[in-house]
């Protein structure tokens, strides 16, 4: 039971995340633990250790990690907060220390930088559909939607949201690829000047 994460209703075990992680080339070490969540209860967070050998882009790619992860795991057990450390903390007896890894966490994850105002109206209309789905008001047009703990039940609202409020149909896969407000606003005028619209 300890090694549960309970993420909006639903059990994620750590164990089966950290064995996916292992399989990635960049992975030496891995600890996979709960962090709190204002809507979900909890979410998936890891602590990682790159591996010693080079992996072709020289550094651990937190994006493409989480890629990987998403190919094999529902997206409620992808880890959304990845942290790369040099060494995880352990007792004597060699057992990974998670409390003080959520703990380490919840205290560097409060630093978030200061949120990005819209520099178009596109920007404004896409960041004010996040802030209400996502239920907050301190968002920017630069967040990403898996460091904020956005979640696949989030992307589909947004997805209808935007469709209602830009008259484009949009795929719950673009509020994933295109994982920030700014990003997803371009996208959508993208498609909307295609359209003819």
């Amino acid at each position: 039971k300890k090694d549960l994460i309970i993420v909006g209703g639903l059990n994620v075990s750590s164990v089966a995340v950290e064995n996916v992680l292992l399989q990635h080339p960049a992975v030496a070490d891995v600890a996979v633990f709960g962090v709190d969540h204002p809507v979900l209860g909890q979410d998936v967070a890891a602590a990682v250790v790159a591996s010693a050998v080079p992996v072709a882009s020289g550094a651990l790619d937190v994006a493409e990690l989480q890629r990987f992860a998403r190919a094999r795991l529902g997206e409620y057990e992808v880890p959304h907060h990845v942290v790369v450390t040099d060494e995880l903390p352990r007792t004597a007896s060699g057992k990974v220390r998670k409390a003080l890894l959520r703990q380490r966490y919840s205290t560097e994850g409060s630093g978030r930088s200061a949120p990005v105002a819209p520099r178009t109206p596109g920007e404004a209309l896409m960041l004010e559909v996040w802030r209400v789905v996502l239920g907050r008001d301190d968002l920017g047009v630069e967040d990403d939607f898996f460091d904020i703990g956005g979640h696949s039940l989030a992307a589909g609202q947004i997805a209808n949201r935007v469709a209602d409020r830009f008259g484009v149909a949009v795929a719950v896969d673009a509020v994933l690829e295109f994982s920030t407000p700014a990003r997803l606003a371009a996208e959508v005028m993208r498609a909307r000047a295609a359209a003819g619209g």
